[in-house]
């Protein structure tokens, strides 16, 4: 299992493998930025999850289900952490 802190900016990011399980945040010190997250088989071109920084959101496998986990900013660039496993 690996956590790391990711910084994401407007464009699109691959954050996790498809068949990897992940959880992903946006920590305290990034309250009221706002983050996008979908997964695709390519780079997205939806309006993704939303998840607001410091109101304790997270997302998972779980919830978002199957495919390459992408991720961005919405304004401005913006911390998020990311634990990936596999089973």
């Amino acid at each position: 299992m690996t956590t790391t802190n990711v910084t994401l900016t407007k464009d699109w990011t691959k954050i996790v493998n498809d068949g990897d399980q992940f959880f992903f945040t946006i920590p305290y010190q990034a309250r009221g930025r706002l983050v996008e997250i979908a997964t695709s088989d390519g780079e997205p071109t939806v309006v993704g999850h939303r998840l607001i920084g410091n109101l304790r959101e997270g997302m998972s496998r779980t919830l978002l289900g199957p495919g390459d986990v992408y991720a961005r900013a919405t304004a401005e660039d913006t911390l998020a952490v990311v634990t990936i496993w596999s089973l």
